[in-house]
């Protein structure tokens, strides 16, 4: 749902840089119409949805699995055609023009924009509200097994949490950030004529000054993200301890670790932030209450491997390398239409085309990105509860004489632990073992590759020079698009009247 949110909230700064807009001549009035009936048509397939799902899920009851693949396959599809809806709304509607006619002429700074925005927070709101019933059965029959083994669970959500715990985490941890920017953006714009006057001509003066919000909210948006989840720092005790000395061995430097608020909805960990004074390592209650200790330190280690594996920074990079190719396929397409004589091509269908190929090369390079990324973090988890050789309960080439020295080999028993782990997380999480996401490869894909390495010595030989060669290519093909853009626009970077 992220990446749905990020999508209209991009597609809103696209809207603002002036991105083609009503294509089809609508009038106001069917405009409105046809905006507001769709979230009808997308609240009906909704509840069709989830009727189907729960048709699926009474046939057997005892295993959920095809509910669960269902749930999260129409979920996906739903959340596609509401993103290519609203972007659709844009580009063929009038419905922009019916919310800027009601503030006339002068600055809104963000209004006109949240208000355009408001029937997809609608939907997505309705939705949530349908799929309810499906979520919470999955959820019951996912508690069943520890109610028979007599284990204390909490009692599944009500609709009223569903929505509060969904709101926080699904919308406002991307919307804050982001209306921010937006609002920026609309400033920022109001005053570009006296920022470039005052920096003595400098026309991209207002473009960097964009480029610093940016950067400033999201270096601080994890200080507001930690009271937007309900969080509050992770009390002291033998937990507590055992996960900072596990911070300790790995150079793992953080302002705190949290304890993250869901009455025992999630099973999971993240962790947010750039730089230590403001990256913050979560653990969910419903972690807390369902693994063990020595699971709960193999998530935390996993956590850590994101960290110390500069995840983030290179997630950074590969966004502003893909900000560089749509640029330069703007060019490209330019040149195209200019020597080619192609009247079609106008900008506002470049536009179109170079958004679609930005949403491809995310939608696939990116997953595929994340997909290795968490690889890595779990041979992290792995490693950071590898026991000494007398704790070896297994078969293992690592703590075997002569075993392979100079390897990237796991600890058979940690990788076996990690993987249990995974399983038990996904488990509570209503999440089948061979379900793959957009950004997480499925458990049995990350419980296999974690065998592989504790048995092959050049399985994870193989692994790490195959990370080491996306790193360097994303930076690499930064560094030659940053090149590549300073020397086309030289003399527009450089004004000549700061030459005399």
């Amino acid at each position: 749902m992220h990446l749905i949110v990020i999508i209209a909230f991009a597609a809103l700064l696209w809207f603002n840089s002036g991105a083609p807009m009503n294509k089809l001549g609508l009038s106001p009035g069917v405009s409105v119409v046809i905006v507001f009936g769709e979230i009808v048509l997308l609240a009906a397939a909704a509840m069709w949805t989830s009727h189907r799902t729960l048709k699926t899920l009474a046939k057997d009851p005892s295993d959920p699995d095809d509910a669960q693949h269902e749930h999260h396959y129409y979920g996906m599809i739903l959340q596609l055609v509401m993103a290519g809806v609203f972007v659709a709304n844009l580009i063929l509607t009038d419905w922009p023009g019916v919310v800027r006619g009601l503030f006339g002429k002068g600055p809104t700074f963000g209004l006109v924009d949240l208000l355009v925005l408001s029937p997809f927070i609608i939907t997505m709101i309705v939705i949530w509200i349908v799929q309810y019933p499906v979520d919470r059965a999955i959820r019951e029959v996912a508690l069943n097994p520890r109610l028979s083994q007599g284990h204390s669970v909490h009692p599944v959500w009500s609709l009223r949490q569903y929505l509060s715990f969904n709101v926080r985490y699904q919308l406002l941890t991307i919307a804050v950030p982001m209306t921010l920017i937006i609002v920026g953006d609309d400033i920022i714009d109001h005053y570009r004529r006296p920022l470039r006057e005052a920096t003595g001509g400098l026309v991209w003066a207002s473009d960097a000054l964009m480029g610093i919000l940016v950067c400033a909210v999201f270096l601080v948006a994890p200080v507001m993200l930690r009271f937007i989840w309900d969080t509050e720092p992770l009390p002291a005790g033998e937990l507590r301890s055992n996960l900072e000395r596990i911070a300790r061995k790995t150079k793992v430097k953080y302002r705190e670790i949290l304890l993250w608020h869901s009455r025992g909805m999630v099973v999971n960990a993240a962790v947010m932030g750039i730089i230590p004074p403001v990256r913050y390592v979560l653990i969910s209650d419903g972690l807390l209450e369902s693994l063990n200790d020595k699971h709960i330190e193999a998530v935390f280690g996993h956590e850590a491997g994101h960290i110390n594996s500069w995840h983030i920074p290179f997630f950074i990079v590969f966004a502003t390398l893909t900000m560089l190719i749509a640029g330069g396929l703007v060019e490209v397409l330019r040149w195209v239409a200019r020597h080619f004589a192609f009247a079609w091509l106008s900008f506002d269908y470049i536009q179109i085309i170079v958004g679609l190929a930005v949403v491809g090369i995310w939608g696939v390079a990116f997953g595929w990105l994340s997909y290795y990324f968490e690889h890595q973090a779990d041979m992290a988890g792995a490693d950071s509860i590898t026991p000494g050789p007398e704790q070896c309960s297994k078969p293992c080439l690592m703590h075997s004489e002569g075993g392979p020295v100079g390897s990237r080999v796991l600890c058979a028993t940690a990788a076996d632990e990690f993987a249990m782990a995974l399983k038990r997380v996904a488990a509570l999480n209503g999440i089948p073992v061979d379900e793959k996401g957009w950004r997480h490869p499925s458990i049995r894909d990350r419980v296999k590759l974690l065998s592989d390495m504790s048995q092959d010595p050049s399985a994870g030989q193989r692994f790490m020079a195959l990370i080491q060669t996306v790193k360097g290519v994303l930076i690499v093909g930064t560094l030659i698009g940053l090149a590549t853009g300073a020397w086309l626009y030289w003399d527009f970077l450089l004004p000549a009247s700061w030459f005399g």
